[in-house]
């Protein structure tokens, strides 16, 4: 999944959120859900740009992702 596929989990998001008898029920699932849409590299703010193997792979796909769908 891509940022472009948080709404497509729009309605899943919604029911979670109305089911869950309190926020703190509900943090897990929204967390999960949200692990599963936006791409999430682990570490302290930006030091997994430098630490993280996968990070320049995946920004340079993201890149020519846009390049191709905008040029």
């Amino acid at each position: 999944m891509t940022d472009e596929d948080y709404l497509s989990n729009l309605d899943t998001l919604i029911k979670a959120a109305k089911t869950a008898a309190s926020a703190e029920d509900f943090a897990p699932v929204y967390e999960e859900m949200l692990r599963e849409v936006i791409d999430v590299f682990e570490g302290q703010h930006t030091e997994f740009m430098w630490t993280d193997p996968r990070f320049l792979p995946w920004l340079r796909s993201q890149l020519d992702e846009f390049d191709q769908q905008h040029y």
